[in-house]
């Protein structure tokens, strides 16, 4: 597993295992040091329907719910609206689209990332991507 470094959320690692009826599941761990020497880890879930996109966008769905369990927001306060693979300059990459609700004030997000390896980290990466800033601005700088 990969070394956390900071106060903000992870990735660590991500797991895609297929189930029966064309369905398949993602499961994302998160890292987040909370003060020197206390690190913690947060483990989201999803399913949905396999296909390669479905596969991207549980990945990043996971992230999104365990990025939850890190801030201790409410079940929902994050969700994908879209997920897509662009081409970027000389990669591929993926594209998502979050939707963020704060004390019942909704607001889009899109993070990105590229792909490099894995594009299941890629997708959950991109969904952190899209969150970071709104996430240190509503909870943990208290706004």
């Amino acid at each position: 597993m990969k070394t956390i470094r900071s106060g903000r959320a992870e990735l660590m690692e991500v797991e895609l295992s297929h189930m029966p009826g064309e369905q398949c599941k993602a499961t994302v761990t998160l890292g987040r040091r909370l003060a020197r020497g206390i690190d913690e880890t947060y483990v989201g879930d999803a399913e949905g329907h396999w296909s390669p996109i479905g596969e991207l966008r549980c990945s990043a769905a996971a992230a999104l719910k365990a990025l939850e369990q890190s801030f201790g927001c409410t079940e929902g306060t994050f969700s994908v609206l879209d997920l897509k693979t662009v081409e970027s300059f000389d990669g591929p990459g993926v594209l998502v689209a979050v939707s963020a609700r704060h004390t019942n004030v909704p607001q889009r997000l899109v993070g990105f990332c590229e792909v490099t390896e894995d594009p299941k980290a890629a997708a959950a990466k991109a969904a952190l991507n899209g969150t970071n800033r709104y996430v240190w601005y509503h909870f943990e700088a208290g706004g």
